[in-house]
């Protein structure tokens, strides 16, 4: 199988289609990449998604595929075909031989990082010590935006998390100092700062979009939950964001670029305004979906932590839809 591949069915001539105006490209498109990928595809843009290896490709086209079939749409076709799956690796930004590669990735393209830190470091701290696996997510996240200004792109949002902000308590805003305590949340930290200094450096618009704990698309922590005894903090607040709501976040972010002069470094927080305490939250939605209850230790005294999410609403093209995360659905969507 060729690097770059134009999945699905042969590219249409110019006249066939309507060529998108939105160009769009996502690096690593894993459980929230392939969502986006797919949302993006029947809004009619130019997607480009990438994979690690070959198998990835073709599983992620078989899923595709086999996704087309629920779209209600006049002409399916034309729309998977604005459709490209490129296998991506490390070695693609070191390697002189990929500049054509990594040009169709970039040149006027919005660039979504959806890389994740846990399985990066998992997978290289078997052979590297744990603070050398975390600065080698960081180097990659930076060497991705570096060639994504190089090969002119128009923007790159990079998914980060509200982990960063660690054990602070009270309400948390965009402007709440981080303080990471995990390995994984230290290595986004890391790449935060470094997306910060390219934005600033080389002029190039970068968004930080720091998720609460995603749920949907066949997500939800309490399948993981459910039955077990003794669970810890029954009283911290949820966090949580719907995927449905942060699809829409993404795109009000994009039209944004088209029609303002949109700041070279923001950040974002993207949490659902509804923060009930662990205990009644997990206990109600195990109920609603008729799943063994989840047990909790007894509390003990907290500071409550609760995560603002409104900053990104405050322009007035986003606005949380899927308040009510008990019955919000969880159905896949790729």
């Amino acid at each position: 199988m060729s690097d770059i591949t134009s999945t699905i069915s042969e590219p249409p001539s110019p006249s066939a289609i309507k060529m998108p105006t939105e160009r769009v490209t996502i690096i690593g498109a894993g459980w929230l990449g392939s969502a986006l990928a797919f949302h993006f595809l029947k809004k009619g843009f130019d997607v480009i998604a990438t994979k690690q290896t070959d198998a990835g490709i073709v599983d992620l086209q078989a899923r595709i595929e086999d996704a087309q079939d629920a779209l209600i749409v006049s002409d399916k076709k034309s729309i998977l075909q604005q459709l490209q799956l490129v296998t991506f690796t490390e070695i693609d930004l070191l390697n002189d031989g990929s500049k054509e590669k990594l040009k169709t990735l970039f040149a006027d393209r919005s660039i979504i990082i959806t890389i994740p830190p846990t399985p990066f470091i998992q997978r290289t701290e078997k052979i590297l010590p744990e603070n050398e696996a975390s600065l080698r997510y960081e180097k990659m996240i930076t060497q991705i935006a570096q060639m994504a200004s190089q090969y002119g792109a128009r923007e790159v949002l990079y998914t980060s998390s509200t982990s960063v902000y660690g054990d602070s308590s009270g309400t948390i805003h965009e402007a709440t100092p981080p303080m990471p305590k995990t390995l994984s949340a230290k290595a986004i930290r890391s790449a935060e700062s470094a997306l910060e200094v390219i934005a600033i450096e080389r002029h190039l618009p970068i968004t930080i979009l720091r998720l609460g704990g995603l749920i949907g698309n066949g997500r939800h922590p309490v399948y993981v939950l459910s039955g077990r005894e003794n669970i810890s903090k029954p009283f911290d607040a949820i966090n949580l964001i719907h995927i449905n709501d942060l699809l829409l976040a993404i795109d009000a972010l994009l039209l944004r670029t088209t029609k303002t002069e949109i700041p070279t470094f923001s950040i974002y927080n993207v949490v659902t305004p509804y923060h009930p305490n662990r205990q009644s939250y997990y206990q109600a939605i195990a109920k609603h979906l008729q799943l063994p209850i989840p047990q909790f230790e007894s509390p003990t005294p907290i500071l409550k932590r609760i995560i603002d999410g409104s900053k990104i609403t405050e322009a007035g093209d986003f606005t949380y839809r899927e308040i009510d995360l008990i019955s919000a659905p969880l159905d896949k969507i790729l």
